[in-house]
């Protein structure tokens, strides 16, 4: 395709042309169906609690979700961004947002008070250890990093790249550790 029949097909900001570009479509289909795999695959692989997991994990699929999470959010917000501007374009402000409100904003909150609490619970239910209790976690890294031999152990932790899931140096003890088998 010419660069000159490619410029002819763009619509100026602004146009309400009415144009569909298929090809936004069908990035939006991709990503969103790309979604239920991805999910699927997070069962089986090691890291956070907050999902389901099975007692089995796979390397393959720890280093497919790393690689799909690396692009897969960015995708859908590429392909947001370019449906936004003809969306707004056929639309005035007030009704485009209106419009993102209803189709966003309600599904979220209702997700985020209903079913990732759930989601989570559930999680913790199915973890191999029961991991501890925020305020015991508090504690132990507290007491952990207030010693003399705690601050060492945080520095050597740090030092080989031991992190714990919010990217600290873990250094409770192995009580504590939760342990997922391969």
């Amino acid at each position: 395709m010419s660069a000159s029949s490619l410029a002819s097909r763009s619509i100026p900001i602004g146009s309400a042309s009415g144009v569909r570009r298929h090809e936004l479509d069908w990035l939006r289909t991709a990503a969103v169906f790309g979604l239920i795999p991805f999910h699927t695959a997070i069962i089986f692989t090691t890291g956070s609690y907050d999902y389901v997991k099975n007692t089995q994990s796979s390397a393959v699929l720890d280093a497919l979700t790393a690689f799909v999470s690396l692009w897969g959010i960015p995708v859908l917000f590429l392909v947001s961004g370019g449906a936004s501007r003809y969306a707004l374009s056929a639309r005035g402000v007030a009704r485009y947002l209106n419009e993102r409100v209803m189709r966003l904003l309600i599904p979220f909150t209702f997700g985020m008070l209903l079913i990732v609490p759930l989601q989570i619970y559930i999680g913790l239910l199915s973890a191999p250890t029961p991991p501890p209790s925020l305020p015991a976690r508090l504690v132990a890294t507290q007491s952990a990093s207030t010693t003399s031999a705690g601050v060492a152990a945080v520095a050597a932790a740090a030092a080989a790249g031991a992190t714990g899931p919010s990217g600290v140096a873990d250094v409770l003890p192995s009580a504590y550790q939760p342990s997922c088998s391969r």
